[in-house]
């Protein structure tokens, strides 16, 4: 239905006679207390110099919500949340070596099981007090860029800009004045600055420059680093490393390989681990009493991929352990929230010409 709906709005807009592709995705992850699903289709059109997609998505995220034992104002609670999200996207060659890049989102509901966690435990706490309201997550972004192949069919250089505002649930606290709200608003304003390489017929490299500047945070600076090398005629190995920093005292690092053996022309198996480390942070607008820990984690995947002339698919398997940091006076309120979990994952994704 929903995509027989898309196909007949861009239709009418005269898009009968370009060249269409349907991309489809969906996603599973599995811990003992959470569940989070998601899933989305998109419409990609092509019409002379001109690329359009328009994509729709649907998640849910289900928690069992415990609190901690001293925490007498809590009470075990299962609760499920469901969101939905539409983005437009827009690429169009303005000249031989120049592409124009553009796209809009919206997004409403909770996308993630922390965000859905911490609004529980203030539901719970301070529902019916004066100043309390319950609030549903929202947020809508918008991009620009451009795309220059400065070096003909071996050297890209793209520019990215975008502006995200979140409306998200909000943290509390109480003193002698009463409850005290925490901020409602984040705006992320982020720069982009990539650079990708050809540099032999089997050697593909790409760097990433990227700032960041959130509401009441200071900048957050980032780099990353990822190559593409073929081995022979049937292997083909994937690495990516790269680091983020925001002051005074928050810098994450991470890095992965993969490894992919072309089985037969069309299907490829592929093996790959990742890993990723930070110094704990202050995710969202929530209170100080809400922040992470410091986070450790690492991640392995199995899984498999066909690319045929009209359908394409890449379906995959992985666990992943993550490992916090013990909670202080300030955050044991938080310690279900931020306890070590083992996460179990199924990934589908897939394209079909039409």
């Amino acid at each position: 239905m929903m995509r027989r709906a898309l196909a007949w709005v861009l239709s009418a807009s005269g898009a009968a006679a370009a060249e269409r592709s349907l991309e489809f995705g969906a996603e599973l992850l599995h811990a003992p207390d959470v569940m989070i699903t998601q899933g989305s289709d998109t419409l990609r059109f092509q019409q002379g110099r001109t690329e359009t997609a328009l994509t729709v998505g649907l998640g849910t995220v289900a928690i069992d919500y415990a609190p901690v034992s001293f925490d007498f104002l809590g009470r075990f609670v299962e609760r499920r949340e469901s969101s939905v999200s539409a983005q437009g996207a827009l690429r169009h060659r303005a000249g031989d070596r120049l592409e124009l890049l553009g796209g809009a989102g919206l997004r409403i509901g909770h996308d993630n099981y922390r965000t859905l966690w911490l609004d529980e435990y203030f539901l719970q706490r301070f529902a019916g007090l004066a100043g309390y309201r319950r609030t549903t997550p929202r947020g809508f972004s918008f991009s620009g860029g451009a795309r220059w192949e400065y070096r003909a069919g071996s050297g890209f250089a793209q520019f990215g800009y975008s502006r995200t505002q979140d409306e998200v649930a909000p943290g509390y606290e109480i003193d002698f004045d009463g409850l005290n709200r925490g901020a409602e608003t984040l705006v992320t304003d982020a720069a982009t600055l990539s650079f990708e390489h050809i540099v032999t017929r089997r050697l593909r490299t790409r760097v990433e420059l990227r700032g960041a500047g959130t509401s009441g945070r200071k900048p957050r600076w980032s780099a990353e680093a990822s190559a593409r090398h073929a081995i022979g005629e049937r292997w083909i190995v994937r690495a990516d490393v790269g680091g983020s920093l925001e002051r005074p005292d928050f810098r994450a690092r991470y890095g992965g390989l993969e490894l992919e053996f072309a089985a037969t022309g069309a299907v490829a198996l592929f093996a790959g681990a990742h890993g990723y480390r930070d110094t704990g942070e202050i995710e969202n607008a929530l209170l100080f009493t809400s922040a992470a820990p410091a986070l450790r984690s690492r991640r392995t995947e199995l899984g498999a991929r066909h690319d045929g002339e009209r359908l394409g698919w890449r379906i995959s398997l992985g666990v992943a352990r993550g490992d916090f940091a013990a909670t202080n006076p300030a955050t044991d309120f938080f310690q279900n929230l931020y306890r070590d979990r083992t996460w179990r994952s199924l990934r589908l994704a897939g394209s079909w010409k039409y």
